[in-house]
C-alpha cells in the first residue's frame, strides 16, 4: 500500500518515512484498544484502519498531497459494509443479510435489511439444537 500511495503522491523519502511510522503507532493503538478476545468483523477493521491511515495522511501530506489523495479514494470507492445479523422470534434465531453504516469499537449502525424493532441477537453463549 505504501509504495502505490509513494508512486501516486509523489512522496518524499521523508514523507515515506513518517506515514510509515504514523501507520505502525496508529495500528499499534488499534490492537491495543479492544478488549482481550474481542475483535472487530473484517469489515469493521478495515474501516478502522482505512480512518486510521486517513488519519496519518493528513497530518504529513501537503494540503495538495491529501486532495489527491481523497481524489484518489472517491475514485475507487470501498462501498457499504454488509454483515449477518441474527433476529429472534417464536421459530427461533433467523439470519438477515443487512447494510452497515458508522461503526467504532462499541456500536455498528444497520441501516437496511432488518426491521426496526427486530428482536437482534448481541451475543450467545451456547447454541442448543
Amino acid at each position: 500500500m505504501l509504495d502505490k500511495l509513494k508512486d501516486d503522491l509523489q512522496l518524499t523519502p521523508d514523507e515515506v518515512v513518517k506515514v510509515r511510522a504514523g501507520v505502525e503507532a496508529e495500528f499499534v493503538a488499534l490492537k491495543n484498544s479492544a478488549p482481550p478476545g474481542a475483535g472487530p468483523s473484517q469489515d469493521d477493521a478495515r474501516e478502522q484502519a482505512r480512518m486510521r491511515i486517513t488519519k496519518v495522511l493528513r497530518v504529513v501530506l501537503t494540503p495538495d498531497q491529501y486532495k489527491k489523495y481523497q481524489d484518489l479514494q472517491r475514485a475507487h470507492p470501498s462501498g457499504p459494509r454488509s454483515g449477518t445479523v441474527w433476529s429472534y422470534d417464536a421459530d427461533g434465531l433467523v439470519p438477515h443479510q443487512v447494510k452497515l453504516g458508522l461503526s467504532d469499537a462499541n456500536a455498528t449502525e444497520v441501516v437496511d435489511g432488518i426491521e426496526p424493532d427486530a428482536r437482534v441477537v448481541l451475543r450467545a453463549r451456547e447454541i442448543v439444537q
